[in-house]
């Protein structure tokens, strides 16, 4: 409660200082510095990572700072811009320069640098340099770690993707966007059981769209984590609740462990959403692509997988349900596929 309530007193200080930046300054740097925070509000409403990423706090607070600033140099104005006794002295015959420099004088009076006691001074100049040298560590360890998975994710050899994505991990362990790639391609290496606590990881720290609930689920029902698999997709449900694909999948975890009823009702709530895409999608989770295109072809109202949306959740599903059916990794639509991409290969 306590942090809810510091937490809602910031935010209230930042609304304050960004009304008072917009409305007493008219430098394009105060607008954009309003624009900034608003657009991370956004993006961190809508998922956490933003907010998590490193360089994005930094910049966060660098325009936090700006209309701080902003909004203080328009609370002092009021007062300081009154004219000074001497500036009504001025003659017609009086140069340019001369009016000009007594206009700007209370201006600049405002950014007056504050008067410290040299050793303190001192002091403040090497905190600032020991701040800076931080931060350079800071974003040379986070771009090592990104140099690291960006070779991983390009390599070909196993071997070398699997030792490159570990250098990433061991450089920065708390990037969730490393676990959730190295956990991502684990599954696809059918290593589900270390897959789970790297998407379980990155589920927890931002990862939530989804198809990242359907990749940790996936993974641990292929892992023989059935009731896990479900509570995953149970949180799914709730935090999409819109969501015809969540609805279906995790009505389809249920059957799998025996709760019909809860899978009907599941189901049913899928149904009212978007019934074309509840039938689609239940079709593709259960009797997997070749099962799915074949209904589309015998009944209108079920849609082709290449319909349904995320387009991303698709390939998931896929992924999962090959170890549910060995023998369509080798035949069908997956078969189908592997030819054509073979024959486009120069």
């Amino acid at each position: 409660a306590v942090g809810l309530a510091l937490f809602a007193l910031f935010c209230a200080a930042l609304m304050w200082a960004a009304w008072r930046a917009l409305r007493n300054s008219t430098s394009p740097l105060a607008s954009g510095a309003v624009a900034s925070l608003a657009a991370f509000a956004v993006s961190s409403g809508a998922s956490a990572v933003s907010f998590r990423w490193f360089g994005s706090g930094l910049m966060f607070f660098f325009a936090a700072a700006l209309v701080t600033r902003f909004a203080l140099a328009a609370r002092r104005e009021p007062d300081s811009a009154k004219p000074e006794p001497h500036a009504a002295k001025h003659t017609p015959y009086a140069s340019r320069l001369t009016r000009r420099a007594a206009a700007l004088a209370p201006r600049a009076a405002m950014f007056k640098p504050l008067r410290l006691p040299h050793a303190l001074a001192r002091r403040g100049h090497a905190l600032g340099l020991a701040a800076a040298l931080v931060v350079l560590v800071a974003m040379c360890v986070q771009a090592a770690s990104v140099v690291l998975l960006a070779e991983a994710q390009g390599s070909a050899d196993g071997a070398r993707a699997d030792s490159l994505y570990r250098s990433s991990l061991a450089v920065n362990p708390l990037d969730p966007a490393t676990h959730y790639n190295y956990g991502v391609w684990l599954l696809l290496q059918k290593r589900e059981r270390e897959a789970v606590p790297h998407l379980g990881y990155a589920l927890a720290r931002g990862f939530h769209t989804s198809t990242c609930y359907e990749y940790l689920a996936g993974a641990e029902s292929n892992a023989g984590q059935t009731e896990a698999a479900e509570r995953t997709l149970a949180e799914g449900a709730r935090v999409y609740p819109r969501s015809v694909f969540m609805r279906v999948r995790h009505a389809s975890a249920l059957a799998r462990l025996g709760r019909t009823q809860d899978s009907e009702l599941e189901m049913r709530a899928a149904l009212l959403l978007d019934s074309r895409a509840a039938r689609g999608w239940r079709w593709l989770i259960d009797e997997d692509i070749d099962a799915a295109i074949a209904a589309a072809r015998r009944d209108p109202s079920v849609p082709m997988p290449g319909e349904l949306q995320p387009e991303d959740a698709v390939f998931a599903v896929l992924e999962e349900n090959e170890r549910r059916f060995p023998e369509a990794v080798t035949s069908g639509w997956r078969a189908r596929m592997r030819n054509s991409t073979f024959l486009r290969m120069p």
